[in-house]
């Protein structure tokens, strides 16, 4: 009787257990096709795609015009405090970056202000968004389904690097290059959130993270050079994050 009583019991928290589960997934897929939904749009209204500039074949390592354009006129006037957008290309990341008051808002905001788990991409809102920083911080959550930031931490592999070695970022007043030169796993505490803003010379800081780095490029830094830095979580161990960093170079209509 009691062997029955136990077992009864037994398939009964089972059977919660897998509703619970089966609940947590169904509302995972649900947030994610929301955000998926969210950003295609956003991309669809905002974001025209232009010609690829064909390669130069005896420079296969060349760096081609990003091959999309912003409508910011339009884009701020549904939120003002977009900032820029963020563009990886041939991965997800393809998103406009706010900026806040703090760092929390929109950890779980989209860009119209309403919940959403993979939240907006932001800008740390110490950061003065008008280009008198040393380094400007750009924070996304890493995603199960590779939506968000997720993508930078293939970084931690040289071949990624390679065959990725420039983002774009896009303000209202200019379009950038961003060489990376670093990517390194942190805490969460590390001193690059709170030192290297408005630091005099960046090459202290680039020379520490590039000694760091899980993969090796060539891009040198001077004291003049802009940073921007792209952090996510990472899950080696509590708090971990993963970081890339690159230097900033204004693209012309040239280019």
């Amino acid at each position: 009787m009691k062997r029955k009583t136990v077992l009864k019991i037994m398939s009964v928290v089972f059977a919660a257990v897998f509703i619970v589960a089966g609940y947590n997934i169904v509302k995972n897929l649900g947030e994610n096709a929301k955000a998926d939904n969210l950003y295609e749009t956003l991309q669809n209204e905002f974001v025209t795609k232009l010609e690829e500039t064909p390669t130069n074949e005896e420079q296969p390592q060349e760096v081609k015009e990003p091959a999309i354009t912003v409508d910011f006129n339009a884009l701020c006037k549904k939120n003002s405090e977009v900032v820029g957008w963020l563009y990886l290309p041939n991965t997800p990341i393809n998103y406009p970056v706010v900026q806040a008051e703090d760092n929390d808002k929109y950890l779980h905001l989209d860009i119209n202000g309403k919940r959403l788990s993979a939240g907006t991409m932001f800008m740390d809102f110490r950061n003065n968004p008008q280009g008198e920083d040393t380094n400007y911080i750009i924070y996304g959550h890493h995603m199960k389904n590779g939506t968000m930031l997720s993508a930078i931490v293939k970084y931690k592999s040289q071949s990624f690097y390679d065959e990725h070695p420039v983002v774009y970022y896009f303000t209202p007043q200019q379009k950038y290059k961003v060489e990376l030169f670093a990517g390194c796993l942190i805490g969460y505490d590390d001193e690059m959130y709170d030192s290297s803003l408005t630091l005099d010379d960046p090459t202290a800081l680039v020379t520490e993270y590039k000694k760091n780095s899980t993969f090796k490029s060539d891009v040198t830094v001077t004291p003049e050079d802009t940073l921007l830095t792209l952090s996510t979580c990472t899950y080696e161990y509590d708090d971990a994050r993963y970081v890339v960093m690159g230097k900033l170079t204004e693209l012309t209509e040239e280019e």
